[in-house]
């Protein structure tokens, strides 16, 4: 079986839709959550997710939706502001009580694989950062084969045990690999996991934020590239 993990898309679907060769190739997509948010094609991308079936969980920009910008006490910047304020305005109904319906953390097992999937942490699923110089892994006591998780927009692999703790980066807003889609691909038969780094129109989707009112600051994670 080959599944295909995703994470952070961030309605960014000039960078989602180079990812749809692998998605028509996989066995299963995973999505690790912040489906929405920064970017502006919100109901595009989550009409891809659909249209595959893709097994996905919420993160911290789907719960600023669902729970409403005003709600939240952490600080929230313009750029995230500006996303979360677009998508409230333009998801569809239909779309966003299947936001709503998503769960925050799901365990699978494929082919005697088992998976965890989260968007934090296994202890916080929402809004931990997990980086390799951050976390004390020796807490990490799980008998998944394998802990997806997303949030942080850079890639990660840290073996734990016999666990492999696993970020993809991020689809639609990669900060370590800035204009490429970043995702990977988990050969269940082989247990080999592949990365995936993709090129994308980046300036398309930032010329669609600017043009739906956004300022500036959309500019701040692509400053080596343009």
């Amino acid at each position: 079986m080959k599944i295909v993990v995703v994470s952070d898309i961030h309605a960014n679907y000039e960078a989602l839709k180079v990812l749809v060769p692998y998605f028509r190739n996989a066995d299963k997509i995973l999505c690790l959550g912040d489906i929405v948010g920064y970017s502006c094609a919100v109901n595009e991308c989550i009409d891809i997710l659909r249209e595959f079936n893709c097994v996905c969980i919420q993160g911290n920009h789907d719960r600023y939706l669902i729970e409403g910008t005003g709600k939240q006490t952490k600080y929230l910047n313009e750029s995230v502001l500006f996303g979360i304020e677009y998508a409230e305005t333009h998801i569809t109904p239909r779309n966003l009580e299947w936001l709503k319906r998503l769960p925050l953390s799901v365990g699978i097992k494929e082919d005697g694989i088992s998976i965890l999937m989260v968007h934090g942490s296994p202890f916080n699923p929402t809004d931990a950062y997990v980086y390799t110089n951050n976390t004390d892994f020796s807490e990490w006591k799980f008998s998944y084969d394998y802990i997806f998780l997303g949030h942080t927009h850079r890639e990660m692999s840290v073996k734990v045990g016999d666990t492999v703790v696993f970020n993809p980066g991020s689809v639609g807003q990669a900060r370590d690999r800035e204009g490429v889609a970043c995702a990977a691909i988990l050969d269940t038969a082989k247990q080999d996991l592949m990365r995936i780094h993709v090129p994308y129109d980046y300036m398309k989707n930032l010329r669609l934020s600017l043009a739906n009112g956004a300022g500036e600051y959309v500019f701040k994670h692509y400053q080596t590239i343009i």
